[in-house]
């Protein structure tokens, strides 16, 4: 009986420091993803929806339909993202009401085309789907209660 419960006491410590490595790595992961997210941001997106995400760039004043305020988007749909919705709008998938017929840019059409020649045809789909959902993790951080 000891050694059993030696065995188990070492396999449980195991597991605990499994779980913590794990949840530093996955962590750090997630991180790295939202400062990816952030810095895509800032290049595509900034311009028109601002630092803040508020729909207060420099651009936005210029634009017939002002940009959407991206911090709400959450509260505006009962507390949740929804992502697929907003992975939609931004790969050029859904047509987007609320910005009129295609005013927003289509960025997954752009992400594909840099991606081709980095990546080769293959892979290209894969990189943007990544690069749209780091977009998305980051917009999650902006969100307001």
């Amino acid at each position: 009986m000891c050694i059993f419960q030696n065995k188990l006491f070492y396999f449980s410590v195991w597991c605990i420091l499994l779980y913590v490595i794990c949840g530093y790595v996955f962590a750090d992961t997630i991180n790295m993803a939202v400062e990816a997210g952030k810095n895509e941001y800032s290049r595509s997106c900034e311009l028109c929806h601002g630092v803040t995400g508020k729909g207060d760039g420099p651009y936005s004043s210029r634009l017939i339909i002002k940009p959407a305020d991206l911090t709400t988007i959450a509260r505006d749909n009962n507390g949740t993202v929804p992502i697929t919705s907003i992975y939609r709008m931004i790969d050029g998938s859904d047509d987007v009401a609320f910005h009129g017929s295609r005013r927003m840019p289509i960025w997954g059409n752009r992400y594909h085309s840099e991606s081709i020649f980095e990546l080769g045809r293959d892979s290209a789909q894969t990189f943007v789907r990544g690069r749209i959902f780091e977009l998305l993790l980051y917009l999650d951080t902006l969100q307001v209660p």
